[in-house]
């Protein structure tokens, strides 16, 4: 079964082999040939006869681990599981984006202990936050106990990254699987999208999302961190000229005399040209 460090998030040093001694480099070759050829029964025969499975030497099979994630070979994946080689977020990056068996690569890995909802990294979300470009995986992993509001040491959600860089029909699967627009800080990463960016502010406004609410201001941590990014969503507007979302968010109701971390107002913080827009239309 896979283990976990009190912190929280995958062990450190999950994601960094010692380097590999002369004696195991034969073992590790013919381990990495027998999964290329799908010949499992003497991939464990060598597993289990070698020095290689055991104490200190476990780490060196990461490397015969990302072959058999990007050959989609599940059986191998248990079997290296099953000589307890160290669950890395390096495992699931590559399962994610090697899309090859992926669906049963990580039946295998919730088999033996993954938790879905483990944060890739102190500043990473769970996996779901990895998979939002493919609607299906996104689908699959909620089906599977994804979380989309689970934060890492900060407050940022798979929703988080959804609002900023998924489509829009992603953001509503989120949303109706319990989205929730209160955690995340939604409508600041909703801000810097690239596209149809009113089209997903109209669409967590309608679910409650508070329009006027300062950057971490409600997270301690992430305040503690980042608390020169204390502003509003309007202020983010502003600062990235966007005129559109500018005009959108006034017509919600943003307050243009709210003043971030540094004692400005959004008009403050503008332009001449961005000042008369929020003039105009406050």
């Amino acid at each position: 079964m896979i283990s976990y460090t009190a912190s929280g998030t995958y062990p450190r040093d999950s994601t960094t082999s010692p380097p590999v001694p002369p004696h195991a480099i034969q073992v590790l070759q013919e381990l990495g040939q027998f999964c290329i050829q799908g010949d499992l029964e003497r991939f464990k025969q060598t597993l289990n006869s070698s020095l290689i499975s055991h104490d200190s030497n476990i780490f060196y099979l990461s490397g015969v681990m990302i072959e058999a994630i990007k050959l989609g070979r599940a059986c191998f994946v248990e079997e290296l599981l099953r000589h307890e080689v160290p669950l890395s977020p390096l495992y699931i990056y590559e399962v994610i984006n090697t899309k090859t068996n992926t669906k049963e690569v990580l039946e295998t890995f919730l088999e033996n202990g993954w938790d879905i909802n483990q944060p890739m990294s102190g500043m990473d979300p769970p996996v779901l936050s990895n998979a939002l470009d493919d609607l299906e995986m996104a689908i699959w992993l909620l089906d599977h106990g994804a979380d989309p509001n689970r934060q890492c040491s900060i407050d940022f959600t798979p929703l988080s990254y959804a609002v900023e860089h998924a489509s829009l029909p992603v953001i509503s699967l989120l949303l109706n699987r319990g989205g929730d627009v209160t955690k995340g800080q939604v409508l600041h990463h909703a801000v810097a999208r690239n596209s149809d960016t009113v089209e997903v502010l109209r669409l967590l406004i309608a679910h409650g999302a508070p329009i006027n609410g300062i950057m971490y201001q409600d997270h301690q941590t992430s305040w503690n961190l980042y608390f020169f990014m204390g502003e509003t969503p309007l202020h983010k507007a502003v600062y990235l000229r966007k005129i559109d979302v500018i005009h959108y968010l006034l017509e919600e109701g943003a307050d243009p005399n709210i003043k971030d971390v540094r004692s400005r107002t959004a008009i403050q913080c503008a332009d001449e040209e961005i000042r008369r827009q929020i003039t105009a239309w406050s």
